[in-house]
């Protein structure tokens, strides 16, 4: 679900910034875009299911630190790739958004080396 959720927001990602305005209903890209982000939830239900109980608080500490850190460097570096030309350009636009559409690919090609922690590992042990 990780990966199918984080497909769905590169490629909504992906529409937002290609598709030409009036192809598709209006909001639909960013309900899309609400929606899919909402797999991102479930590193933290493994990051709690991999962890001894003694660490999980710290573990969730670093998870949420990474979150909101990672939010700290994207808004600034988006921000400063938009300064610096005419606001109205599409490809400002493109330069100043792929490094959020270059993290989405990041993410996705990380979660391929998370260790199965739900039912497909209970059920075979």
């Amino acid at each position: 679900m990780l990966i199918v959720g984080a497909l769905v927001l590169l490629a909504a990602s992906l529409c937002a910034l290609y598709v030409p305005v009036g192809v598709l209903p209006r909001y639909s890209v960013a309900l899309v875009m609400g929606i899919a982000s909402g797999a991102a939830m479930i590193p933290f239900s493994s990051m709690k299911e991999v962890n001894p109980p003694e660490v999980k608080g710290t573990a969730a500490g670093v998870m949420n630190f990474l979150v909101f850190g990672t939010t700290g460097v994207m808004s600034p570096l988006v921000s400063a790739l938009m300064s610096g030309g005419d606001t109205d350009s599409m490809t400002l636009f493109h330069r100043a958004f792929l490094p959020l559409v270059v993290g989405i690919v990041i993410a996705i090609l990380l979660s391929f080396r998370l260790q199965e922690t739900g039912w497909k590992v209970q059920k075979q042990g």
